[in-house]
C-alpha cells in the first residue's frame, strides 16, 4: 500500500481508507505465485527450514524497520536480489 502510494499507482479506495492491501488482492497473489520459496526447496539446508517460523521472520521485519529508520531507506532502494542473479544458497552437485 505505502509502496504503491509512494510512486503514485492508483489503488481501490478501500485500501486508502484501512491503510492496507484488500484480502482479494492477497488471495489473488497466493493463487497465481506458484511457490514463495527464496530457491529449491532442495538446496535449503535443514536448519533453515526450521528456522523459518513466526518468531524469526518477525524478528527479521523488525530488524529490518530499525535499519530502514536507522538509514532512512526509502522504498526504491530496495531492490529484488533473485532477479540479479545473485544466490546464497548454493546449487547441489
Amino acid at each position: 500500500m505505502k509502496y504503491a502510494t509512494r510512486n503514485n499507482v492508483k489503488v481501490p479506495e478501500n485500501w486508502s481508507v484501512k491503510k492496507k492491501a484488500g484480502e482479494a488482492f492477497w488471495l489473488r497473489i497466493k493463487k497465481t505465485s506458484v511457490t514463495c520459496y527464496p530457491c529449491p526447496r532442495s538446496n535449503i539446508p535443514g536448519s533453515v527450514q526450521t528456522a523459518f517460523n513466526r518468531h524469526t521472520v518477525g524478528r527479521f521485519y523488525a530488524n529490518l524497520a530499525e535499519v530502514m529508520d536507522r538509514y532512512k531507506f526509502e522504498a526504491r532502494d530496495i531492490y529484488n536480489v533473485d532477479e540479479t542473479g545473485c544466490t546464497t544458497v548454493q546449487k547441489a552437485n
